[in-house]
Formats: C-alpha cells, structure tokens, sequence
C-alpha cells in the first residue's frame, strides 16, 4: 500500500482545513494497519518463519443448535508445519545471492574508489537481508544514513512499518516516508504500547510519540543528517539527503509477496497432514463388535480386561448367542496420498522452486535436464533481479551523494553494472569434458570461467601460468640432461 501527495493533502485539508498532524498520522495509520496488503507482509514473515498461522491457529470444534460452535477440547489437535514457504525463498536468495554479486565499470576511478564498499561481505548480507524482505512482503526498503563514526550505512526495515507517499498514482517520484513501529511505555500502573513515529520529507524528519489518549504529540524536527569530523566531534554541516532517504526494491511486476501465490496450497498441505495425523491417533485400523459378551458392560474396567484377555490369549467368553466380529476401518491412505502429492507439485509449481525430491531427472541429471529442472527458479528470479539492478542504481546516487558531501569527490557511475552470480546444481563430468573439448576453439579464460571448479578465474590464470613457468623449466633442463648424456655416449663410441 502507498498513498499520493494529493491522498495526503486531502488528509491534511480535512474539517476545513484544520486537521492536525496527529489527525493525519492516525488515519495514516489506521488505514494502513487494517489493508490487505499490510496483512499480507505479516503473513509472509509468519510463514518464512515457519509460523503458519492457518493451522498454528487452528481449532478443532463441534456444532449444537443449543451452544453453536463450541470448542472440542478432547480431540485430538496435531498442528503440522511444513517449511515449502522457508525453503522457496531460501531457494531464491541463494540461487540469486548465494556467490558474491559482480560489479563492472570501465571507469578505473570508480572501480577502485566507489566499488569497494559494494563488495565487501558486510554489503553481501545487506543484499541477502534486502531481497529476502522483498521476497516476503512485495516490496523491500532500505534506509540509508551516517552512522555514529560519520560513514556512510544502510539498514533494511521491515516493510510493514513504511507508508510511502508519491507524486502520482504511477509511483515514481517519493515525496514522503511515514515510518512507526511500537515502543514499550511504563505508565503508572502497567506497561502499554505505544507508536513512535517517523515522518520523513525532502528536507527533514520530524518525530512523534503516541500519547495516552492516543493522539500524537511532536517531539522535534532535525535535518536528516549531520556531518562533522568524527576526530573532535567538530559538527560541520547539517544537510538533507534532497529526498526522503529510503530506497524501495520490488520483487515482481504487481509487488506481491512470493506467499500470494501458495499460501492456499501450503494451507491446504497443512491441513491435510495434520488431519491425516488426528485420524491416526484417534481411530483405530479395526475393532472388535462384541455380541452376547457375559460381563459388566457398565463396568469399563472389566471391558478393557476382557479386551485384553482376548489379545493375549485369543479367547473370549460369551453367551450361547454370543459372537465376535472384527471390523476394518482402513484409512484412505491412497487418496490422502495422492492428494497431498498433487499438492506438493503444485507448490513448487505455482511457487516457482526446484523440488529436489523429483526423480524424474535421475541420478545425474544431464545440463540440459538441469536448466529444465532450475528454469521456474530462474524466470521467478530474473523478475527480483531486475528489482535489484534498478534499485542499486538508486542506492548508487545516494552513497555518490554521500560522498560529495563529506569529501567534495564524485564519481562516474552511469556504466556500473550488477550482475548476480547464479548459483546452480550442475553435471560437473559433463561441464569438464566440454570444458577439455573447447580447448583450442575458445580462451583459456573462458573455459576457466565455465569449469565448476573454479571459484575466481584471475587467480586460476595466475595460478596457470605459474604452473606452466615450472613445466617449462623442466622441459628445459630435461632436455638440457639428455643432450648432455648424448654428447658423452658418442664421445665414448669414438674412442673405442
């Protein structure tokens, strides 16, 4: 969810005019706590956490025409949770992110001056943490600022605290950010929680707490940033950013969670497990229709006696008309089965994963077989890719900023380019004899970058070319032996 300036304004201009912050900030708010879309972020994070609120809520209950729905206490309440959710994110991040990503630029300048912060493991993570945010709640945002030495930082925040406010319905220009999340209050007679607000516009942030009568009162205005010799704690400039100082990362076309496309599934999976498990444990595969049983059949004691006595010694006793006759209650297994297989499919299908499961490939699958088995994975990836390479831009122009600002130096970006190092299962026999046949056809480095044992190709040529230096040297002193020995075989020969 989002809302446009002139949402905002109308906000502001409500009861003619006359609506304070705190009237806005409150319906701000509301409105956002109570959309879909915000619900949807907070399913996400449940279900990536393996907290799967269709069945962790889950109530077993009976219906009377007298009491209604009324909670069964007695049945049996297996509340099974299976991690598809977890494992197709995880699967995403890692295939996208699990290697380093790469940075290119013909600027020499800004490879080995600008580039390096965006390389270390420490910016890796971030991204991971980014993506994974993205992932869950449609979109991901990363707030940029000075930390407390005066360098520049990013932080990721968990989406369901931002209200993003545009130009235009068509999102492209961010005017405002509203962010609050809840802080603990000690009042006089319990603790409660309250909101803590952040309202960030081009130029400033302004800060509100909630009060006790649930209005917002101001607490103060600050630029969004100052900057100082970190040495002396000299301040040297308050600034502004020129914008509100956030980045967004979209992870598909129409921003939804990657959970909107399977929660019903991985729902109906749970449910069914979790059914399955109840049914066990509470019906038998068979019981024992007892006829003209001589006991006291109000007496449960003795019925589980007799019960017993006839698992243990195969006999009963009955009336003259008595009689005994075992009944089977087989359970659908096959249809349950079935059913959950189909569902599983259907998973990893709509959830575009690579189900590691499926036999369908073998045990060594060949490369094309692999491409065909990741190629869901990688369509549903290109899509946050690209969320990534234009946010990164973005994230680009203000670290270039930053550093304008602190160091009066800026540099040429405009050629930078991200690209993600995929991570895939291959058919490494298959990759190294392609790899031996290339030779001759294309470079050294080529093969290098293509062979699945090669983790950085710079290294394995230096690597190469120092192995063929010593190979080199010792052709050459082999021959240097041999010739010597010639040489003194046929001196030998003259003389005899």
């Amino acid at each position: 969810m989002y809302m446009t300036q002139t949402e905002l304004t109308n906000l502001i201009l409500q009861k003619n005019g006359t609506a304070s912050d705190s009237k806005v900030l409150k319906d701000a708010i509301n409105t956002f706590n109570s959309s879909p879309a915000r619900k949807d972020m907070i399913d996400a994070d449940a279900y990536y956490s393996v907290e799967n609120t269709a069945i962790t809520n889950r109530v077993r209950q009976y219906y009377s025409q007298k009491s209604g729905w009324t909670k069964l206490s007695s049945a049996k309440n297996n509340k099974l949770i299976h991690g598809f959710y977890w494992m197709l994110v995880e699967q995403k991040i890692a295939y996208i992110l699990g290697k380093k990503p790469t940075f290119t630029t013909e600027n020499k300048e800004t490879e080995t001056e600008f580039l390096p912060y965006f390389q270390t493991s420490e910016f890796h993570d971030l991204l991971r943490q980014w993506s994974t945010n993205g992932s869950n709640a449609g979109v991901g945002w990363l707030h940029v600022y000075p930390d407390e030495n005066g360098d520049f930082a990013a932080n990721v925040i968990p989406s369901e605290q931002i209200i993003p406010i545009y130009d235009t319905r068509y999102e492209k220009n961010l005017v405002a950010v509203i962010r609050y999340f809840q802080k603990e209050y000690v009042g006089v007679n319990q603790k409660e929680l309250r909101y803590y607000v952040e309202w960030w516009t081009a130029k400033d942030v302004s800060i509100y707490e909630q009060n006790q009568s649930g209005n917002f009162d101001k607490i103060e205005t600050k630029p969004h940033m100052v900057l100082g010799n970190t040495a002396n704690q000299i301040i040297k400039n308050a600034t502004s950013w020129g914008k509100p100082p956030f980045v967004r990362l979209v992870n598909n076309r129409i921003k939804k969670s990657d959970l909107h496309f399977v929660k019903s599934l991985i729902d109906d999976y749970d449910k069914n497990r979790s059914d399955e498990s109840n049914m066990i444990e509470e019906t038998p595969n068979s019981f024992l229709a007892v006829k003209g049983y001589q006991g006291d059949v109000g007496n449960p004691d003795k019925a589980a006696m007799a019960i017993g006595n006839i698992r243990e010694s195969k006999a009963a006793f009955l009336a003259v008309d008595g009689d005994i006759t075992p009944i089977s209650n087989e359970h659908p297994t096959q249809a349950i089965q079935q059913h959950e297989q189909n569902l599983k499919e259907d998973i990893f299908m709509f959830g575009m994963g690579v189900d590691f499961t499926n036999d369908k490939f073998g045990n060594a699958p060949s490369g094309i077989a692999m491409k065909f088995l990741y190629s869901n994975l990688d369509l549903k990836s290109n899509l946050l890719i690209q969320g990534l390479q234009f946010a990164i831009k973005e994230l680009f122009a203000f670290y270039n900023y930053f550093l304008k600002l602190r160091y009066n130096k800026e540099y040429d970006t405009t050629d930078v380019e991200m690209i993600c190092n995929k991570s895939m299962l291959v058919n490494e026999m298959e990759l190294i004899q392609m790899a031996a046949q290339s030779k001759g056809i294309v470079s050294d480095e080529t093969i290098l970058a293509n062979h699945p044992w090669v983790t950085n190709v710079d290294e394995e040529m230096k690597k190469m070319e120092k192995q063929n230096q010593v190979n080199m040297e010792r052709a050459i002193e082999t021959m240097r032996v041999q010739g010597g020995n010639d040489e003194k075989e046929i001196k030998d020969n003259e003389e005899e």
